[in-house]
């Protein structure tokens, strides 16, 4: 009778159901980072508006099945609108000057215009204008240091800029992912969509941008990008779905009808010695019955506002500030 030695060592059988997992997870590896690349190509520095699939999943957007990862689309807004300013308003670049620096309410330095035009999305014409001003790095009359700039820009950007523009009535924040961590070369990180709402004057109606807000800082400054977004599916915006008529909790200019238009604007702080360069470049359409005729010869003169406007801004924070620390 044959007999079998039960010291023999049994062979290894595979694990098919390891195997298998593995090559799953590598395979959903590979996607991933072909989905983060394909996302960082698109060039999103457009007046495009975008959709809900288009940005990363959030409840809010009832978009969880959106493939765009938090961190490739900040880095990508980030990288895509630094290098625009970069590029275009280099000697080189498509950006022109617009007569000479301007004069800006309380801030001590001017402001140079600049402008182009290029065809966007869909060969859709976009009429940009930039300006750059040059400031003292410090925290006197007519001036401010990085930080404040930092503060009054880059943190809380969409509050802040309601509180310093006369003519924004209100600002929703639809939704904040909240602090993105790990995006390279970036710190402070945060991606929020928010609803703009400024009066303009009778018998037009009010104007709303609806906004992604992306801002950053490097170890050369920070920079702040929006670019539009469709929020009209959304249940979290108030104006852009015509919410805002049927609520009860809102009054006065919020309950009114409003226009939904578009904005795209890069804006980049960053110092150079004693100075600080603020960059800002943006194109916009308010759409309804106002043409890009009538549009276009009022932004150099809003953009240049804006600068003083902000000084005049941080200048009553600096106060506030000063009385607290006083006490």
């Amino acid at each position: 009778m044959a007999t079998t030695s039960t010291s023999a060592p049994m062979p290894t059988v595979p694990n098919d159901n390891v195997a298998n997992g593995k090559a799953l997870e590598n395979k959903a590896v590979q996607v991933k980072a072909s989905q983060d690349k394909a996302a960082q190509e698109k060039d999103l520095i457009h007046m495009r508006a975008l959709s809900p699939s288009e940005l990363p999943p959030h409840p809010s957007l009832s978009n969880e099945t959106s493939t765009v990862t938090l961190r490739a689309f900040a880095s990508t807004l980030l990288a895509q609108g630094s290098a625009f300013l970069t590029t275009e308003l280099s000697d080189s670049g498509s950006f022109k000057a617009k007569g000479s620096p301007r004069a800006s309410g309380g801030s001590a330095a001017k402001v140079q215009v600049y402008a182009f035009e290029r065809r966007g999305a869909a060969a859709r014409p976009e009429a940009w204008f930039a300006r750059v001003s040059r400031h003292d790095a410090e925290a006197r009359s007519g001036c401010a240091s990085l930080a404040e700039f930092d503060f009054g820009l880059r943190q809380d950007h969409s509050r802040h800029e309601g509180e310093y523009t006369p003519d924004v009535f209100d600002v929703n924040v639809v939704l904040d992912y909240g602090a993105v961590e790990g995006v390279q070369g970036w710190e402070g990180v945060g991606v929020s969509v928010v609803e703009m709402a400024h009066k303009i004057p009778f018998p037009l109606l009010n104007r709303v941008f609806a906004v992604v807000v992306v801002s950053g800082k490097n170890k050369d400054g920070f920079v702040v990008v929006q670019v539009p977004v469709r929020l009209e599916a959304v249940q979290a915006a108030r104006y852009s779905n015509g919410a805002n008529k049927k609520d009860a909790s809102l009054k006065g200019l919020q309950k009114k009808g409003v226009v939904i238009g578009e904005y795209v604007s890069i804006e980049r702080c960053r110092q150079e010695g004693n100075e600080i360069i603020w960059e800002m470049a943006t194109a916009s359409d308010a759409k309804g019955s106002l043409p890009m005729a009538l549009q276009k010869p009022a932004l150099p003169g809003k953009i240049t506002l804006d600068v003083g406007l902000f000084i005049d801004w941080i200048e009553k924070q600096r106060t506030k500030q000063e009385a607290t620390n006083g006490h």
